[in-house]
């Protein structure tokens, strides 16, 4: 009897740690929000990243330096000059760093334009501004991000390549080639808790070229970068995700951002005193009390630990408001609330 109690306990721990897949449904779907926050480049080493394999158990404490809201847009949702070339792309996405080649060619206010299908989700392109002026680049073939279903030992390698005019400049092309591995499983413990995931890693290698018209002359820019992506079911977004750039074979971390729980750096602040929730602990209907000094509706959106929306309300302000929670698992979950330009948020625990 204690032999098969043993095992019952071997096989109940073994199946909690075990390796998992990631499909399409896995991914983000228009209309998500995620909190994301951005750590100090410092907090990871690089020769941590080196840390792989299987049943790992990746454990980072990291603090947010800056937080920001993610949401998986519409492509009517981006500005009208990108939306006709895009149109029927699954959804979009902000991207939160600028991109530089150095002399005269930076992008900044990047969207990325995604197409997800049960087999694989690629990148179609991207809409920036270029010194200014917005330009649409629209990769040819696409850019596969993943191809699914994701396990542990797969890769995959792909190609893409997009062309675009630089306004006062010439031409800019850009050939990319990336490489997917998928070279860890295992546990990852962030603020979200202990979550098993993939580790996906890819390497990007990027041939810019600028071809200057008025001087009949041409300029590259070689480039590697490397993704680490931290992938869960259900996840949509990565929960951790670390960016690096390669020169002579060393890498340098470049940023670090990972989904976050709670709201905690400004513009975004938590304020209990704007937001009553009770009872604490909430096991049937959690009632919400909004100060609200303006006219305007308060929108109340409920988000689960991996950032998925599961209840979205608007009501006037003033108002008392009710969420059924009975049907949702224990656990913690965010109330966000948005009010005019403020956003503000608090945690809630839900216990049956």
């Amino acid at each position: 009897m204690k032999l098969i109690l043993t095992l019952l306990l071997l096989f109940a721990f073994m199946n909690s740690r075990g390796q998992i897949t990631i499909d399409a449904n896995d991914m983000p779907a228009e209309g998500q929000i995620y909190l994301l926050s951005t750590a100090s480049n410092s907090s990871i080493q690089a020769a941590d990243l080196a840390v792989t394999g299987a049943n790992q158990n990746w454990n980072y404490n990291l603090t947010a330096a800056s937080q920001a809201l993610d949401t998986a847009l519409s492509t009517s949702q981006t500005p009208i000059a990108y939306q006709f070339l895009f149109f029927g792309s699954d959804y979009a996405q902000r991207q939160f760093q600028d991109l530089s080649l150095g002399g005269t060619v930076s992008l900044t206010d990047i969207y990325n334009f995604y197409a997800l299908s049960s087999s694989k989700l690629e990148l179609s392109g991207f809409g920036a501004l270029l010194n200014g002026l917005p330009v649409p680049a629209i990769y040819s073939p696409k850019d596969v991000i993943y191809n699914f279903p994701l396990n542990y030992g797969d890769s995959d390698f792909s190609n893409a390549s997009f062309t675009i005019p630089v306004p006062s400049v010439g031409t800019w092309i850009e050939d990319r080639n990336r490489v997917n591995s998928v070279d860890g499983w295992g546990q990852l413990t962030t603020v979200l808790g202990t979550n098993n995931v993939l580790r996906v890693h890819s390497v990007i290698n990027d041939y810019d070229s600028v071809y200057v018209e008025a001087l009949s002359f041409g300029v590259a820019f070689p480039r590697v970068t490397h993704e680490y992506k931290w992938l869960a079911k259900g996840g949509q977004i990565p929960l951790l995700q670390v960016n690096t750039s390669e020169a002579f074979g060393n890498e340098t971390i470049s940023q670090i951002r990972y989904k976050d729980l709670a709201l905690s750096v400004d513009p975004i602040q938590p304020r209990s005193e704007v937001i009553k929730a009770y009872p604490v602990p909430v096991s049937d209907m959690l009632t919400l009390s909004v100060e609200n000094t303006s006219t305007q509706q308060v929108d109340v959106e409920l988000f689960t630990v991996l950032g998925q929306m599961i209840f979205h309300k608007q009501f006037a302000n003033n108002g008392l408001l009710q969420i059924p929670v009975s049907e949702y698992p224990d656990g913690t979950y965010t109330v966000m609330i948005r009010q005019g330009t403020h956003t503000y948020a608090r945690n809630i625990l839900v216990k049956h």
